[in-house]
């Protein structure tokens, strides 16, 4: 498995700040990409990297939870460690912002001191298992925890250039409230706490 070293300030990987499209494009190829033009910047989505460029140079790079590579900082793997784990450890090391009330449900996170984000689809934790909304969610069918589980951890990871920040989030209330909206219009039974429980061990919750 490929390890692919986040270096804030620096690049990720062999993608640093500074390099030209033509220097990135010589080390992960260019044959399936994506280029969107806005003002100033050109941004491209390349297989697994999603850069930024400002006047032709390397100004914000993403790299996505695909290719089975293990992107690491700080010692931990930042794709196949649970997130609130990731979380925990970094804002000790790091003043930080995320866009939900509720910080263990937020799907971004923002480490200031690296201008490091962290984005996940959507977002999950075993405390969804007391939310109602949640509850009639899972007692449709079993395995939609099994696939809200896959939200326990990150999908991308960006830095931008020293030179700028992400802009500060707006707090949402709560994903969940949104997300399962819908789909709890079609819940036949509502979860007991001893199904609750049930499913908690069943999954090491």
């Amino acid at each position: 498995m490929k390890t692919i070293i986040v270096t804030p300030h620096k690049g990720i990987g062999n993608i640093f700040f500074g390099m030209t499209r033509k220097e990135v494009e010589e080390i992960i190829g260019s044959k399936d990409y994506k280029g969107e033009t806005k003002a100033n910047d050109v941004s491209v989505r390349y297989e697994q990297y999603h850069i930024t460029y400002k006047e032709d140079k390397v100004f914000e790079i993403c790299i996505n939870n695909i290719g089975g590579s293990k992107v690491i900082f700080n010692g931990i793997d930042l794709f196949n460690t649970i997130a609130e784990e990731i979380f925990d450890a970094l804002k000790l090391l790091s003043d930080y912002d995320y866009d939900c009330e509720d910080e263990y449900l937020s799907n971004t996170y923002y480490f200031k001191d690296f201008n490091m984000l962290l984005w996940r689809e959507d977002a999950f934790h075993p405390k969804l298992l007391n939310k109602e909304p949640f509850q009639k969610f899972i007692a449709i069918n079993e395995e939609n925890l099994e696939y809200m589980k896959r939200y326990w951890y990150f999908d991308q990871i960006c830095l931008k250039d020293p030179r700028d920040s992400f802009e500060p989030m707006v707090k949402i209330k709560n994903h969940y409230d949104m997300d399962f909206k819908e789909e709890i219009q079609y819940a036949v039974e509502e979860i007991t706490e001893e199904k609750r429980r049930e499913i908690m061990a069943k999954y090491n919750l």
